[in-house]
């Protein structure tokens, strides 16, 4: 090998070895002198002087700062700072100025402290990242901005920079970094002796504060102990002597009665009461009295303020108990309870029974009182369209608005008649329903009724299953829940009804545990709106529980949909969650398959020959009408607005008269006596008695057995027609 070669590559290397000797020595002296500052003082305001002045010699910088980083508020503030062309670049603390800060990524220190790392820009008209304080006055040509980490957490930023470039060599940018851990650990070291400070000095106040606290109370408890215990002297004997007295009395009484002590202790308790408590009450290993029926005893009784509780036993047999708890109170003070325990089965089922007569009888007589006004004028309705239907140049449009005026004061007819059959308990009317033809009619009755923005749609795994329903029943389950609906998607959305079946065998798992094993049709329907809460959807089918505003709902909507569901042996589940809408899921036990129906053989609507019927109402649009389907039907028509009336006409045209047709409520003279009247001139007149309630019904079968037949309103054209072409045959 070349001589003086290996000889520079030598001497190179020992260079190199003293500059890093240098430089740990460099480093030592650092480290010592903050480690001396930390050791003299643990004023935070000197070890930052000491830390900066270090720095401002070791690295030849004009300015030096230190900013901390606070974690929970994402921010690096300005603690210390100190310069040579700006006095605003003075040494000074929070305390001195205001700081600038910077969040993390904000500004070359916000950089440092979301990247952890340094930057170091020898000429920062170069960098990017730097921008410079228009409001300053410092001149920034080099920059070294460093973060300051103690055991993988970043505490702070030390910031260096010089007014011209290239001031900052490769060995003062090694020094700095090399003992930018050793300043961080120093701060953290200056932060948790502060903390500690602050937290000496408070705990010391409150351990005096605490130590008198302590020492009256002690000093109070010892007189309380003793009144305390003369106290309890006292209460001990009142409470032997009250004991003894009361279990005397409560042995003979008829209604069960016990004695709790202030914990809800059984004391003691007469015969009848045992047997209750046996019934109703869950008493625990020390006497305690825990729950009465299926609530918490403080929930229940002991909370009611003196208001009797009823508590069901469901049995069998069904059983009803009042239970009343009133406090024993003495000088002001409660020291125990006195429960009573009676059993009040019969009498809530008296009281059940004629509240429930009371009220079905006041709807009885508001659907009787109501029933006939309603049904004169679906009369007219009907009856106007019938009339209009048997006019040849109809057009074919206007035809089916005819149609449809007849399809709805049907249905209207039959609401009325719901309301008879309500104030008879004879609502529901099944019949085979097909259910994917009942949603496809419900989904075109629905567009016409919901807003444009809600779309709403229907889907079919089903063709031709079928349920014994009330159609008008299901109609009404369907409607409370589009509105609902509607009510949820305020903006708009989708309302969805799908059809499918499902079989369930024993063993099975259950959708709902009250489905039992058999066929069911499922009726889906859900929505794309708001949803609701689990607070809320628990009440959800509590009668008049709404989250609704005031005169914006009942809160008997879906109360009425889950009895009308459960009065067709089904049952009905509803999921929703805020947000992602409602889902109902109605399960209808599957009727059985029946034979196609053999179509009806309809004969012409039969008409009359000319004889003389004598109409009386004192509606002046009903009589029109039906004066006119009787002309239309070729027969000759007299009228009359009340009996007293029909009376003079009778007498006037008694050899013409063939038929008497007559409204039953009217003024003057009503239907009732009307009929008698016309018995007494001629006992062989046939008279038909029109009505807005089924008279077969509503208790006047006298009156039925009277007439030649009757007709319930609204009236219409066909059964018009062959009931007195029928009663007329009879006649002759």
């Amino acid at each position: 090998m070349d001589q003086p070669r290996y000889i520079e590559r030598l001497r190179e290397e020992l260079s190199a070895s003293s500059l890093q000797f240098e430089e740990r020595i460099r480093e030592s002296a650092a480290i010592r002198r903050i480690g001396a500052a930390l050791q003299h003082t643990r004023d935070a305001h000197r070890v930052f002087e000491v830390i900066i002045d270090l720095m401002l010699a070791e690295a030849g910088a004009e300015n030096c700062s230190i900013f901390l980083y606070d974690s929970e508020k994402n921010l690096a503030y300005l603690k210390a700072a100190k310069g040579q062309q700006d006095q605003d670049m003075g040494f000074y603390n929070m305390a001195s100025l205001s700081p600038r800060s910077f969040r993390t990524g904000e500004g070359v220190v916000g950089w440092v402290v979301q990247h952890q790392k340094a930057a170091f820009f020898s000429d920062v008209r170069h960098a990017n990242q730097f921008v410079p304080d228009p409001a300053s006055s410092v001149t920034v040509g080099a920059l070294f901005c460093l973060p300051l980490m103690a055991e993988g957490e970043i505490s702070g930023v030390l910031n260096l920079s010089h007014s011209s470039p290239e001031a900052f060599q490769v060995e003062d940018r090694r020094f700095l970094e090399s003992i930018a851990e050793h300043i961080a650990v120093t701060l953290n070291s200056i932060q948790v002796f502060d903390e500690l400070q602050q937290f000496n000095t408070l705990l010391e106040t409150e351990v005096s504060r605490a130590t008198e606290a302590l020492r009256e109370a002690n000093e109070s408890l010892r007189e309380r102990e003793q009144d305390l215990e003369r106290l309890n002297q006292t209460l001990e004997t009142r409470v032997r002597q009250r004991t003894f007295e009361l279990q005397n009395l409560v042995e003979n009484l008829p209604a069960g009665v016990c004695l709790l002590d202030e914990e809800k202790r059984l004391i003691v308790a007469n015969p009848v009461a045992q047997e209750y408590l046996e019934l109703l009450a869950q008493v625990g290993l020390d006497g305690e009295v825990v729950r009465i029926g299926t609530g918490a005893v403080e929930g229940l009784v002991f909370q009611s303020g003196g208001v009797p509780k009823d508590v069901l036993l469901e049995g069998p047999p069904r059983r009803i108990f009042e239970v009343l708890a009133q406090p024993i109170v003495e000088e002001g003070t409660g020291r125990g309870w006195v429960l009573v325990v009676r059993e009040v089965t019969h009498e809530r089922e008296v009281q059940e029974h004629v509240l429930q007569q009371d009220r079905l009888a006041a709807v009885g007589q508001l659907a009787a009182g109501i029933a006939h006004d309603f049904n004169n004028l679906l009369t007219v309705i009907l009856a106007s369209a019938e009339i209009l239907g048997l006019e040849e140049t109809f057009s074919e449009s206007g035809r089916s608005y005819l149609d449809m005026i007849s399809g709805q004061g049907q249905r209207a007819a039959l609401l009325v008649r719901q309301i008879l059959d309500f104030s008879r308990k004879s609502i529901v009317r099944r019949e085979p329903v097909v259910l994917r033809q009942f949603v496809t009619d419900m989904v075109g009755l629905l567009e016409r009724t919901l807003p444009e923005t809600i779309r709403i749609t229907a889907s079919f795994e089903i063709q031709d299953d079928e349920v014994h329903a009330d159609p008008t029943q299901l109609q009404q389950v369907l409607t409370n829940l589009a509105v609902n609906a509607r009510d949820a998607m305020p903006g708009g959305g989708t309302f969805h009804m799908a059809l499918s079946r499902l079989e369930l065998v024993p063993g099975q798992p259950l959708p709902m545990p009250e489905l039992v094993s058999g066929d069911w049709v499922v009726l889906e329907i859900s929505d794309t709106g708001t949803g609701m809460p689990p607070e809320i959807l628990e009440h959800v089918f509590d009668p008049f529980f709404t989250t609704k505003g005031p005169d914006k709902g009942t809160g008997l909507g879906l109360a009425q949909v889950y009895g009308i569901v459960k009065q067709h042996a089904g049952e009905i589940l509803v999921t929703s969650e805020e947000g992602q809408g409602t889902t109902f899921k109605i399960y209808l036990p599957s009727a059985p398959k029946i034979s196609a129906p053999v179509e009806e053989i309809r004969t012409p609507i039969p008409k009359g020959s000319g004889e003389t019927i004598l109409v009386v109402e004192d509606e002046e649009a009903v009589r029109e009408l039906v004066q006119t389907l009787l002309e239309r039907l070729d027969y000759q028509v007299l009228s009359a607005s009340n009996g007293d009336e029909a009376l003079s006409v009778y007498d006037a045209h008694k050899d013409e008269i063939s038929l008497v047709l007559t409204d039953v409520v009217m003024p003057k003279m009503g239907g009732r006596e009307l009929l008698a009247a016309l018995h007494t001139r001629n006992a062989g007149i046939p008279v038909v008695v029109m009505t807005g309630y089924p008279l077969g019904e509503s208790g006047d079968t006298d009156l039925v057995q009277d007439t030649a037949g009757y007709l319930e309103k609204p009236i219409r054209l066909e059964p018009l027609s062959r009931l007195v072409r029928e009663v007329l045959d009879q006649a002759s």
